[in-house]
């Protein structure tokens, strides 16, 4: 279960780090704003990292818990976008 949560979150980290890394080249993120990013990419680099250490030091349920605040709504958008995809609603 860990390892599965894990992936979720950096597929996660990765797709806001492209994000950041394609608003930039652009032009789109000012200094305000790129500081506010790396607010977001670094608490999202403290959760991966806090949970690979208390997964090495055998705190598993601590390690999926602290996972699982990324992973869930990460998984509840992922579940939307499909959802929207697939039903294609009239927005009328």
């Amino acid at each position: 279960m860990f390892r599965i949560l894990f992936g979720i979150d950096c597929l996660i980290a990765a797709m806001l780090a492209a994000l950041f890394i394609a608003s930039w080249a652009e032009g789109g993120v000012s200094a305000f704003e790129a500081a506010l990013w790396l607010v977001v990419l670094g608490g999202i680099a403290a959760i991966m990292g806090l949970s690979v250490r208390l997964h090495a030091r055998g705190n598993m349920v601590a390690a999926k818990i602290l996972l699982m605040i990324l992973a869930g709504p990460g998984l509840g958008g992922g579940m939307f976008v499909l959802t929207m995809l697939t039903l294609q609603p009239s927005w009328r």
